[in-house]
């Protein structure tokens, strides 16, 4: 077997109720007060009341302006408001805008430079840190992004419109408590989106060109309680959601380790010009990958359908028509519900072709086939 480097530094807290221990564990850091990162809609919903019940209000102040697929001055707002409130530790409680949001603004309060700077983007030109990244807890209340398990924040460039990374040991959340209480009231389009999210973290990690067997034994045991569970889930099933909070932990953890793969490349463009729901990006572009990268991953199409139990001679037509069924039973788009011009495609091709995720595609992608592949979504 290879050499293989692996590990989740977060402390993960799982299961219905977790979220009661909160208020203890937010005693044991030297935080002098700590800044909520959360939305409207959750603190409408009561879940934010919810997690911090028993927290002390003066140790706390709210900061519920994320929005979907974060952007680099929602960053700079959120710095700012955490610096105004002399807040020194970051609890995130949404899906993986909040956590991103949270550890964008974690990373960046005590840098000297702006944002842009320090994105992966930038390449050799990435600006070091030079300050102090702040703690960040985690409480997801989707199953989709396994953000509470990586080293990501994934934030827009809102001038050039790249969807684009921060990454960082450091900002590794603390303490996630996955507390499927807290996803029970998820509509079902959400429920799919976010479900197709976290097949495409695992799925992705078994074919990026980067390998680690610790992190396919994580990917493949998401793959499988997905595929059993996500239509369940999408119709309410609560033990179902159980199963889907637990894969999207592993699959998040996966992909630390292994990147992602085309629908991560090409689905970040999608997302970044036009603020499509990251789950529907990543969903859309699965079949694609598998279609277009067949020569080069046959061998572990066969290795996934044996585990898997799925059955086909061509063992890669078999994975796409077993995504087919699963995307039929959860009402997940087949055709992208959004137009964009030509000018918007040429950027997205762009973007796709210097992505990080495009480089980890077991088959190398040219300009010409990341358009075809745009052109017919």
């Amino acid at each position: 077997m290879q050499n293989f480097i692996f590990g989740v530094p977060t402390s993960i807290q799982f299961g219905r109720g977790c979220v009661s221990s909160i208020a203890e564990a937010m005693k044991g850091f030297d935080v002098e007060k700590w800044l909520i990162v959360t939305d409207e809609t959750l603190l409408s919903l009561g879940l934010v009341d919810q997690v911090l019940k028993g927290v002390d209000a003066s140790a706390y102040t709210l900061y519920a302006k994320v929005r979907p697929n974060p952007e680099t001055g929602n960053i700079r707002d959120g710095v700012a408001a955490c610096k105004a409130a002399g807040c020194t530790g970051l609890l995130a409680i949404g899906g993986g805008s909040a956590m991103d949001t949270a550890k964008g603004i974690a990373y960046m309060v005590n840098q000297s430079g702006q944002v842009e700077e320090y994105l992966d983007g930038r390449g050799a030109e990435k600006r070091p840190l030079d300050g102090e990244i702040l703690p960040v807890l985690a409480v997801p209340t989707t199953a989709g992004t396994g953000s509470e398990v990586s080293l990501y924040a994934v934030i827009t460039d809102e001038k050039t419109r790249i969807k684009d990374s921060l990454s960082e040991e450091r900002i590794y959340p603390k303490i996630a408590w996955i507390d499927p209480d807290l996803m029970d009231g998820l509509p079902a389009r959400v429920t799919a989106f976010t479900g197709m999210d976290a097949l495409g973290h695992a799925l992705e990690a078994i074919l990026s060109t980067i390998e680690n067997p610790m992190a396919d034994f994580y990917a493949m045991e998401a793959m499988k309680r997905i595929f059993a569970n996500l239509p369940k889930a999408v119709k309410g099933d609560k033990d179902a959601r159980d199963e889907m909070a637990f894969s999207a932990m592993l699959a998040g953890a996966a992909m630390s380790h292994c990147g992602a793969a085309l629908p991560h490349g090409l689905g970040c463009p999608l997302s970044g010009h036009l603020d499509l729901p990251h789950g529907l990006t990543v969903g859309i572009l699965q079949i694609p990958m598998l279609r277009i990268s067949k020569p080069a991953i046959s061998e572990k199409a066969a290795w996934i359908n044996r585990e898997l139990k799925i059955e086909g001679e061509d063992a890669v037509e078999a994975l796409i028509e077993k995504i087919k069924d699963l995307e039929s039973s959860i009402g997940f788009p087949t055709q992208l519900e959004t137009d964009f011009d030509e000018a918007t495609l040429l950027a997205m091709v762009e973007d796709a072709m210097i992505h990080g995720c495009t480089g980890l595609n077991p088959k190398a992608l040219t300009k010409e086939e990341v358009e075809a592949i745009y052109r017919a979504l």
